[in-house]
């Protein structure tokens, strides 16, 4: 980028030659290896706005107990859909605190994440696991939305239009279907 985009100090227009080296380089630079199709689960507890503040600080944990126990299991379990799941959750799993997504390679495998995660939550809710922390934070609801598109890194983040679809279904759920 910085061999062909220097600092316009002239404040001319740039040459229609530069402009095409510079986006040539972009969509080699992009085209390597950095983008692929994937499914991404979108969890998000429901109406974690409305929690007061001591039950608002305790989702961040009890979601976490939930997403480990979930992957622990899927990993004994299914690990013909999550072959590598230890190795790679950790960069795969974009949390938000209340929630997150899930980058996985197929929606069979988003599918079969989403109902695993929601026995956990199950288990939780009804006093089997954690029932301490359940009595004192009460049953959680989650949204789901799950899309198939492409996703991109850029410096060990994940960003594209499978996110981005991910969120605004999330987002846009306010009757909680």
């Amino acid at each position: 980028l910085e061999r062909l985009d220097e600092p316009n100090v002239s404040r001319k227009l740039p040459e229609r030659e530069s402009v095409e080296d510079l986006q040539e380089a972009l969509r080699e630079y992009f085209e390597a290896d950095r983008e692929s199709t994937v499914a991404v689960v979108g969890v998000d507890i429901y109406r974690y706005s409305s929690f007061d503040t001591d039950r608002q600080r305790l989702v961040p944990l009890v979601f976490r107990l939930i997403l480990d126990s979930t992957l622990a299991d899927l990993c004994q379990r299914e690990a013909l859909f999550f072959p590598d799941l230890p190795r790679r959750y950790q960069s795969d799993f974009i949390s938000t605190g209340d929630g997150g997504f899930l980058i996985v390679t197929s929606p069979l495998a988003a599918l079969a994440f989403a109902i695993y995660f929601e026995a956990h939550l199950q288990w939780f809710n009804s006093y089997i696991s954690n029932p301490n922390l359940r009595a004192v934070l009460g049953p959680l609801t989650v949204r789901w939305a799950i899309t198939y598109d492409t996703v991109f890194s850029f410096e060990n983040n994940s960003f594209g239009t499978a996110l981005i679809t991910n969120a605004r279904l999330l987002a846009s759920d306010r009757l909680n279907r």
